[in-house]
């Protein structure tokens, strides 16, 4: 420290914060840069062992992990913790540099684990929680350690509310028979008033009974229906994207991208990629 900073040095004098590479701090506008500095050094320090087991990483290695993770806590499968670890290490390697990178990753997660599942699920308390505790949790690799805790209290909820739940329980008859026309005719161009004309029933009134009785308007079902299609169409068939988004009843390829990110968490094909990892 210069002679002009007495008072900064004599807060921070015998005080060992961090076991790294010196910092010279020149200016007090300089401190807290170099405490950021220095706390970079002693993560990248900690984990140079993970890094060097892992080896070299790129996005699409975060994808495909992601994509496995994702997969074991929507269906509840025995030992879904091991791939959401392995998930969270890769991400606490590849991005230690940024705090609030990794937390938005673990955040970005939770969104795309429930997205869908909004409209009475009662998932709303268990992730707002965890949501609470990510950001309440400041050490870097607490919030790696700390991510599958978190999940836990989801994951029987996630797995009883998977790709069935919607169709599971008592319908009135014009949503039953809204739901038979829609996966009958879901790459076709239909929408809401298509499918209430099919059902004999005025489209605000089947718009509103849908929506209470599923959790999730028209628009919404046969956007999943269209989705989970594609999905099919990308993994068993070597087609391209463009060729997939209108087999799959998507008006334009924009809009398929926009519909599959927001519903997966990645492009189609990211998601082709990962599927064939």
């Amino acid at each position: 420290f210069r002679d002009g900073e007495p008072a900064l040095a004599q807060t921070l004098r015998g005080k060992r914060l961090a076991h790294g590479p010196a910092q010279s701090i020149q200016r007090a506008a300089e401190t807290v840069a170099k405490i950021q500095n220095a706390i970079v050094a002693l993560r990248a320090r900690q984990l140079a062992p993970r890094e060097r087991k892992l080896g070299p990483l790129a996005f699409e290695d975060e994808v495909r992990a992601r994509a496995r993770a994702a997969e074991a806590v929507r269906t509840g499968a025995r030992g879904w913790k091991t791939p959401v670890e392995a998930w969270c290490e890769l991400v606490l390697v590849r991005h230690y540099r940024q705090l609030n990178t990794v937390r938005r990753k673990y955040a970005e997660f939770l969104a795309l684990l429930t997205r869908d599942l909004d409209g009475g699920f009662g998932l709303d308390y268990p992730v707002a929680r965890a949501l609470r505790a990510l950001y309440a949790t400041f050490a870097l690799q607490d919030l790696a350690a700390g991510f599958p805790a978190l999940l836990a209290p989801l994951v029987p909820l996630l797995a009883r509310r998977g790709p069935g739940a919607l169709e599971a329980g008592t319908r009135s008859e014009p949503v039953a028979r809204a739901l038979a026309y829609l996966q009958a005719h879901a790459t076709e161009p239909i929408g809401l008033a298509e499918t209430a004309a099919a059902v004999h029933f005025s489209a605000p009134h089947l718009s509103r009974r849908f929506h209470r009785e599923t959790g999730r308007t028209l628009t919404e079902h046969l956007q999943g229906l269209r989705v989970a299609h594609a999905q099919r169409l990308l993994a068993e068939s070597g087609e391209g994207v463009l060729a997939v988004a209108l087999r799959s009843g998507f008006p334009t390829l924009e809009h398929f991208y926009r519909v599959f990110k927001k519903r997966t968490g990645m492009t189609p094909r990211a998601w082709r990629l990962a599927r064939h990892a």
